[in-house]
């Protein structure tokens, strides 16, 4: 072995000491050094391979810099076309975006299978197809019994000449069918596939009920012809929803690393609407859009033939597929939109995420607030919270036609500004439709609010010089924030910090204006904005 080969081991090893008499050094000089003087070149290998890799260089890559003197480009610029850069880079805006909603459930309760003495049923559903029990003492407690477990019997159903499946009466209020065994259950992907013992009525495959019920949609819940589908698609059991949650945020990743990997401009992520589906996703948009509760996914922002074909056990599969004019990126993916489920929310991260611009109170406090300030109901106008809410407001506005707790988008022609019939039911003596109720303003409870209605929900308060924020949605808000320089330089900042590990300092900000107008120049590259971070003497001062 060499004996540069023993002392690159060494380094990594953390094994040589130096004692600092021995080289007729001070102590300080040792232990204290030179805050301005670069790190060696050993150092400044291992910092760029744990930022950029999350690792530490091999001794192969230690014997590069022993045999050229230092560090390559082309060494640099390896690791910062690796897939280990990429999801660094995810990483990071995960930090940014919060894209994590693993604690939503999405399906309702109805479409939740329980499981009694090995057999899968619904207990939302079980008084359609199997009555109420009597309200008698079986236990002889002298109380009346109250039992809602109401499953199937456990035996296998029967259908009668005319395929109905066939319900015994037995005795005590209830009619119970038998089961039937699933082998192809979609969230099954273990090999050979496991037996599902499925109460009848719950696994009824029926599309369209014979009262024009889409048993695919929520209102199958309330229908008796109505079950779980082919291959059990319309409801969840267990931990089936889990890849899908998951695979919503993941696809944010999936986008970020898409846009670092092909270099394209990092404005990408506002303006290129492509998505990326696996199989979980498309499995979700194709049966199970129209069975959210906690969140409104429907009417699906996704075109039907866009959605790849792809089986729910396609975990890392990761198909691109193209979006709708009316969206912006990752500011309308609908995990975006349903991990800040209000407008207000959603502009807050934008400002805060690629403006560095936080919405809170000055140093000095705000104003105190006048007797009668708590009456005003425009925010951008109380005393007090028009500090924030005159900016927070306008920017709001341009999620204006996408849904809140949601990720469904309105459009113009379906769902008009304003609309003459919703208008005419509140202001008369008529009640108003679901229609006008789910998405018009048709209640003023002051005279303030009086003005909004009959407009789509999103308009109350909106000035009209920021109707047009609504109408051309949170592309707008990026153009504006792209034309006067705060996006380009708090992404340079971000990046920067994020590198070194610390806020820049004041005397930084003139090296900061460099990286963010070589940044522009380069046509918004991420990665080389993440190069002149790192080839930078203030990064190779880092220790």
């Amino acid at each position: 072995m060499t004996r540069a080969s023993i002392f690159v081991l060494a380094l990594m090893g953390g094994m040589l000491l130096l004692h600092p008499v021995a080289f007729g050094q001070a102590n300080h000089e040792v232990w204290c050094p030179d805050p301005k003087a670069d790190i060696d070149s050993y150092r400044y290998l291992r910092n760029l391979s744990l930022d950029l890799r999350g690792t530490i260089p091999t001794v192969e890559e230690y014997a590069v810099i022993e045999e050229q003197g230092g560090v390559p480009d082309s060494l640099i610029d390896e690791w910062l076309s690796s897939e280990e850069f990429l999801d660094r880079v995810a990483a990071k805006h995960r930090d940014l975006l919060w894209n994590n909603v693993s604690n939503l459930g999405f399906l309702g309760d109805p479409s939740t299978f329980r499981t009694t003495g090995g057999l899968l049923w619904r207990e939302d559903s079980a008084i359609l197809y199997r009555g109420v029990l009597d309200n008698r003492d079986l236990d002889g407690d002298g109380e009346p019994d109250v039992e809602r477990e109401m499953p199937c019997l456990a035996e296998p159903a029967e259908w009668d000449e005319e395929g109905n499946l066939i319900f015994h009466d037995m005795g005590d209020g209830t009619f119970r069918e038998g089961y039937v065994e699933i082998t192809d259950a979609y969230w099954d992907t273990t090999s050979p596939p496991q037996t599902y013992y499925v109460c009848a009525a719950d696994a009824q495959e029926t599309l369209v009920s014979s009262t024009g019920t889409d048993c695919s949609a929520r209102a199958g819940w309330y229908d008796p012809e109505c079950g779980c589908g082919p291959n059990l698609r319309w409801c969840r059991f267990g931990t089936s929803e889990t890849p899908v949650r998951q695979s919503f945020g993941k696809q944010i990743d999936e986008k970020v690393k898409a846009i670092v990997r092909n270099d394209q401009p990092y404005t990408d992520l506002f303006y290129d609407n492509t998505s990326y589906m696996n199989g979980p996703m498309a499995f979700f948009w194709k049966h199970q859009a129209q069975l959210t509760t906690t969140v409104r996914l429907f009417p699906k922002p996704v075109i039907e033939d866009d959605i790849p074909d792809l089986d729910y056990g396609d975990l890392d599969t990761w198909v691109p597929v193209p979006g709708t004019e009316e969206h912006a990126g990752i500011l309308t993916s609908p995990v975006y939109l349903i991990r800040f489920m209000s407008n207000r929310a959603r502009a807050d991260r934008f400002y805060n995420a690629f403006l560095c611009q936080p919405f809170q109170p000055p140093e000095e406090g705000l104003p105190s607030a006048t007797d009668d300030s708590a009456l005003v109901l425009d925010l951008q106008k109380r005393d007090g919270c028009k500090f924030c809410h005159s900016t927070l407001e306008p920017a709001a506005s341009h999620w204006g036609r996408w849904l809140e707790a949601g990720g469904a988008y309105l459009p113009a022609e379906d769902y008009p500004a304003f609309s003459q019939d919703c208008f005419d039911c509140a202001t008369q003596e008529s009640s108003c439709n679901a229609f006008c109720r789910t998405w018009y303003n048709t209640d003023a409870f002051n005279e303030q609010e009086e003005p909004y209605l009959g407009w789509l929900k999103s308009y109350k308060f909106i000035r009209d010089d920021h109707h047009a924020n609504i109408e051309y949605g949170p592309r707008g808000l990026v153009e504006t924030t792209i034309g006067d320089g705060r996006f380009t330089n708090c992404t340079s900042r971000t990046a920067t910090e994020w590198l070194l590990g610390r806020e820049l300092k004041e005397f930084e900000e003139i090296w900061l204006d460099e990286l963010q107008a070589s940044f522009a120049e380069s046509g918004q590259s991420y990665r080389s904005l993440i190069k002149a971070i790192v080839t930078s003497p203030v990064y190779r001062r880092v220790r």
